[in-house]
């Protein structure tokens, strides 16, 4: 299988949308805070670029997730459903480490905006459940 399921696509952009409003909010609660702390708290492209890049990285992890998941449930061997989800699990981590890693050496990237969008998918998940939105 290699697409998603007509089921997982409304997920997947729940993810992405709640994924991109939290980064739109991180970004204006960025900008608020430079106004009132401009030496302590950067504004710039590197802000700007940190945030969108991470929140792509949170958004193809769960599409990496979903897509590892309807596989997995067409695997019949138990112990090639559990190797194949610990090695996406691990593939999956590596990426995600990896940015933050990257995000914190690499001084075009501002680290803090780089790394809180990879919160955004659990919290709008969350959020959607508290709210109702599940369907």
């Amino acid at each position: 299988m290699n697409r998603l399921s007509q089921a997982t696509w409304p997920e997947v952009r729940k993810v992405a949308f709640c994924t991109g409003a939290g980064t739109v909010i991180m970004l204006i609660a960025f900008f608020c805070l430079h106004l009132a702390f401009p030496v302590k708290v950067p504004f710039d492209c590197r802000v700007v670029i940190s945030g969108v890049i991470g929140g792509g990285v949170a958004v193809g992890n769960f599409y990496l997730t979903a897509r590892n998941i309807e596989r997995i449930v067409d695997l019949l061997d138990p112990k090639e459903q559990q190797s194949s989800f610990r090695k996406c699990y691990m593939i999956r981590n590596l990426i995600v480490f990896g940015w933050i890693a990257l995000a914190i050496l690499v001084p075009c990237f501002q680290y803090v905006a780089a790394i809180i969008p990879l919160l955004f998918p659990g919290i709008g998940i969350k959020l959607c459940g508290i709210f109702g939105y599940d369907n």
